[in-house]
C-alpha cells in the first residue's frame, strides 16, 4: 500500500476508510511521506504529524493549511523559545501567539516588522504610539498602523516641531488636507 495509492482514490472514499488506511500506511516501518493526504486526514491526525516533523529538520509548512491553530501555535511559540524560526507558519498562526510572540521581541528591542502583517492591529498601534512616545523608531511599521494611531502620531510630532515626511506617504487624503489647512493657517 502507499500513499499515492492512497491519495489517488482517497476523493471517493468515507472518511473511515481512509482512517484505515492511512493507519496502515503509519504502522509501515519505514512511514512514507504522507504530504499527498493531509488535505483528507482529520485534523487530530495532522496535528500528530506535525508534531513530529516539528522534531525534524525541514519545512512545516506543507501541515499548516490542515492542521489545527493551537497546535501551530504550540510549536511556533516553542521554536521561538528555543531560538528557531518559526516564520513559516506565521500565517497561520492566531492573532494572540503572534501578538504575544511581538510582544516578547519588542520588549528585547529585536524586530517586529515581519510579523506586522499577522498581528492584531490594536498590538500594532499600541507598540507604534508607545515607540513614539519615546521617540524610539517605528516607521517600519507604518504601513500596518490604523489611520487613526497614524494621524494621532502625525499630528503629536508636529505640535513638538518633529519631522513628518517619512509619515507622510501613509496617511490619507484628508489627513494631509488638515495638514495642508494647519500649514496655511499658521503662514498667516
Amino acid at each position: 500500500l502507499t500513499v499515492e495509492e492512497v491519495a489517488g482514490t482517497a476523493p471517493l472514499l468515507p472518511p473511515r476508510q481512509i482512517d484505515t488506511l492511512t493507519d496502515r500506511l503509519m504502522a509501515q516501518e519505514h512511514r512514507p511521506d504522507m504530504t499527498a493526504l493531509l488535505p483528507f486526514l482529520p485534523t487530530e491526525m495532522v496535528d500528530e504529524l506535525l508534531r513530529q516533523q516539528a522534531n525534524q529538520e525541514g519545512s512545516l509548512v506543507r501541515y499548516a493549511p490542515f492542521a489545527s491553530e493551537d497546535a501551530i501555535d504550540e510549536i511556533a511559540l516553542s521554536r521561538s523559545e528555543a531560538g528557531k524560526s518559526f516564520m513559516e507558519l506565521a500565517p497561520f498562526m492566531s492573532e494572540d501567539a503572534i501578538d504575544r510572540l511581538a510582544r516578547e521581541r519588542e520588549a528585547r528591542g529585536e524586530s517586529i516588522v515581519q510579523l506586522a502583517p499577522f498581528m492584531d492591529e490594536d498590538t500594532i498601534d499600541e507598540i507604534a504610539l508607545a515607540r513614539n512616545a519615546s521617540d524610539k523608531a517605528f516607521i517600519e511599521l507604518a504601513p500596518f498602523i490604523s489611520e487613526d494611531a497614524l494621524n494621532k502620531i502625525v499630528f503629536d510630532r508636529l505640535r513638538s516641531g518633529k519631522n513628518i515626511n517619512q509619515l507622510l506617504p501613509f496617511v490619507d487624503q484628508s489627513t494631509i488636507l488638515q495638514l495642508y489647512e494647519a500649514g496655511t493657517k499658521e503662514l498667516s
